[in-house]
């Protein structure tokens, strides 16, 4: 992404923060009548719930984005003998990071109308002008992103026609898409076997309340078919594996050279030395 020179990084910031400043400052000697016992009802509760909300989420998302970008450098580090490395670039995952872009700045977005509601006209200013300044830069930050990796948002793992996470899906993705890389998720059974599944249980795609470490691998239950796949699972409910929890080691051998991201539940960071990750 382009940077803004110092200049322009200080003359927007002092700009922004002047003209803030000074509508929240020209309410309260003005408008503001003082009172704020009468003031304060189920509006204010409202603006402090949203506020907080949108805090926590952008704090988190902005450690979890820092946090997944320090481990993959010193992945990429540790795979290169403890040399130096230049920036890695990830598609950051977990939390809301899977269903858009920013959510950091969705996150201050929702802070910042919080604060509108909580005080009222000059909150509403400052959300305008933070939804002016946020807006843009998670726009330009989601084509970036799309320039930089040549399928996204990731297609996951095929989810969208075939049932997730399993080899259906990814030889679907590899062979029929032609994705970038193939995103999944790891985790260990009962008998220390390495399967590809995403969620902690197995209850929303198998219904069963049990997580994967409680089944020995040849025990795991069968993945249920989505409803939005019914329609269509005859295109591919003759492959044996469309519905089965497959080893990692599987789609290993399947595509041995494809780049894969992985995201190691159980925290074996030797499983992620394999994958294909963007390298500037």
């Amino acid at each position: 992404m382009a940077k803004l020179s110092v200049l322009e990084v200080i003359l927007t910031a002092s700009t922004f923060n002047a003209l803030n400043a000074f509508s929240h400052g020209y309410y309260f000697a003005t408008m503001f009548d003082g009172n704020v016992e009468k003031n304060f009802g189920l509006r204010t509760w409202f603006g402090i719930f949203l506020f907080l909300a949108g805090f926590s989420i952008n704090l988190l998302h902005d450690y979890s984005l820092m946090y997944q970008r320090r481990k993959y450098e010193d992945i990429m580090k540790k795979k290169k003998g403890g040399k130096d490395v230049e920036k890695v670039y990830i598609i950051p995952k977990n939390y809301l990071f899977e269903y858009i872009t920013c959510p950091n700045y969705f996150g201050e977005i929702i802070e910042w109308l919080g604060w509108a509601i909580l005080i009222g006209e000059p909150g509403l200013s400052f959300f305008l002008f933070s939804v002016a300044n946020l807006l843009p830069r998670a726009i330009r930050t989601h084509n970036w992103y799309k320039e930089k990796f040549d399928d996204y948002p990731v297609n996951r793992c095929g989810s969208l026609e075939r049932i997730e996470n399993t080899l259906t899906a990814f030889k679907y993705s590899a062979d029929t898409l032609k994705v970038h890389l193939l995103e999944l998720d790891v985790q260990l059974t009962k008998d220390n076997q390495v399967v590809i599944f995403h969620d902690r249980n197995l209850l929303r795609l198998c219904g069963v309340n049990k997580t994967i470490s409680d089944f020995n691998f040849e025990d795991l239950p069968r993945l249920l078919i989505p409803e939005k796949l019914k329609k269509t699972v005859s295109d591919f409910s003759e492959d044996p594996d469309h519905n089965r929890i497959p080893l990692l080691e599987e789609l290993f051998k399947l595509y041995p050279l494809y780049p894969m991201q992985i995201d190691v539940k159980l925290g074996q960071e030797e499983l992620v030395l394999q994958t294909g990750i963007y390298e500037d």
